[in-house]
């Protein structure tokens, strides 16, 4: 019949253009016990919004609006999109959080002894470990023979001697066991070490 109509949607429709949008993990290749700190960018200013999500999928218009840099706790994957004035995603970035290790590392100690000395040996193992981070490791063993007021740091031994004790003295043996993110756990011996007669 001829009739015609023209639609339209209302307001101008654009779609992203986002350009070079990147997420920054703070000290990425350093292991620490605390937070990282997390920075969006994006190398041109045509965008409305930056959302992001911690936990790897992908941000929608509800999702956390990014302001200003942003800390986490625990290992992550972070995810940002760029809209545009519409809601129309543009640009997307995504990182992972890969060296935050907030466990303590487990192991246990043995003692032998002689007249005036007191061999510890040390087998220790630091817990954080995932498909994606490796281990933080062992960084350092400290040894102590008077409860852990005065500890010897032997970073890289896993075996030391007290030597010049007294004969038939208790030896109140501690082990410090520090790994790379600053967690530690202080081992000693089950029972009493007692120097030979």
């Amino acid at each position: 019949a001829g009739n015609e109509t023209v639609l339209s949607p209302t307001g101008n429709v654009t779609t992203g253009t986002v350009a070079g949008l990147t997420v920054t993990v703070g000290d990425a290749d350093t292991w620490t016990n605390g937070t990282k700190t997390i920075t969006i960018t994006a190398s041109n200013s045509n965008y409305s919004t930056i959302r992001y999500t911690t936990d790897g999928t992908v941000p929608t218009i509800s999702s956390t609006e990014y302001n200003r840099e942003f800390t986490v706790n625990s290992n992550c994957t972070i995810t940002a999109v760029a809209y545009d004035s519409t809601n129309q995603a543009g640009a997307s970035a995504t990182n992972e959080v890969t060296r935050i290790d907030k466990l303590a590392p487990t192991g246990s100690i043995s003692v032998s002894t002689t007249t005036n000395s007191a061999t510890v040996t040390v087998t220790a193992s630091d817990q954080e470990k995932t498909s994606t981070n490796g281990k933080s490791e062992i960084k350092g063993y400290y040894y102590s023979k008077d409860g852990g007021s005065n500890y010897t740091a032997i970073t890289t031994q896993t075996s030391y001697t007290f030597t010049n004790l007294a004969q038939s003295s208790n030896v109140n043996i501690r082990v410090k066991v520090v790994d790379n993110a600053g967690n530690e756990t202080v081992l000693s011996p089950t029972g009493n070490v007692t120097t030979g007669t």
